[in-house]
């Protein structure tokens, strides 16, 4: 599983449906020329588009959810973070659905964050 080519499915998948996000984290870091070694990709999206991008996502092959996450509860700083993952058996090119094979195979996360100021998202476009 290739970190650019899940990158590229993502977001295309994300700007087709009208879902507004941002690119963070590492990959975002490394776009703006910074080496920095990721396995996750990490996405900014408007708290009313959540449920949507978990949607897609999960068309996409991340079916593994976590529960959702509260940073900084009651404070101007308050985060909510939803992680789901896909997980491919390696050599294999098929994915596992199978709890048992989690600490043995590449796992590849998306966070979902989303944020009082979405409201200042623009709609990302990583580099083709």
């Amino acid at each position: 599983m290739n970190l650019v080519d899940e990158l590229h499915a993502v977001t295309n998948a994300l700007s087709d449906a009208g879902v507004v996000y941002a690119v963070c984290g590492g990959v975002a870091v490394t776009i703006h020329g910074a080496t920095r070694s990721t396995k996750d990709i990490d996405l900014l999206v408007a708290p009313s588009d959540v449920q949507r991008a978990v949607d897609i996502a999960a068309g996409l092959g991340y079916v593994f959810a976590s529960l959702p996450m509260t940073f900084d509860a009651g404070t101007a700083r308050e985060r909510r973070v939803r992680r789901v993952s896909k997980i491919e058996l390696p050599g294999s090119g098929q994915l596992d659905d199978r709890d048992d094979h989690a600490d043995q195979d590449e796992d590849h996360d998306q966070d979902l964050d989303d944020d009082p100021e979405a409201g200042q998202l623009h709609r990302g476009a990583p580099t083709r």
